[in-house]
């Protein structure tokens, strides 16, 4: 196994089954992540799925899935059209359009 394109090392030294790519550069052991699955960060990053502990995913700024749980969301608004956000935290019973953008509670 190739570390940082520099040393080759003995593959049962770092106990490896499989290998995820970390930003393109250095191969790690998978159990070390403790990744079932992977999440991608900002386009970079593979980490396990577990550090998360999702169900499912949102979209925020376009960037980075979060967990829907600590956005405690029912329903979700566009704000701008750009960001997702819990309606709970609005508690919004109906929506107006103001300038045909936004909607307030």
């Amino acid at each position: 196994m190739n570390i940082d394109g520099q040393r080759p090392v003995d593959p049962s030294n770092i106990q490896v089954k499989e290998t995820i790519d970390i930003d393109g550069e250095r191969p790690i052991a998978k159990s070390e992540n403790y990744s079932d699955q992977t999440i991608d960060i900002d386009g970079q990053r593979p980490i396990g799925k577990s550090n998360f502990q999702e169900n499912e995913t949102l979209n925020v700024d376009g960037e980075r899935p979060i967990d829907p749980s600590d956005l405690e969301v029912e329903k979700i608004l566009d704000i701008d059209g750009q960001r997702p956000i819990a309606k709970s935290k609005l508690q919004v019973k109906d929506t107006l359009e103001i300038d045909g953008s936004r909607p307030i509670a």
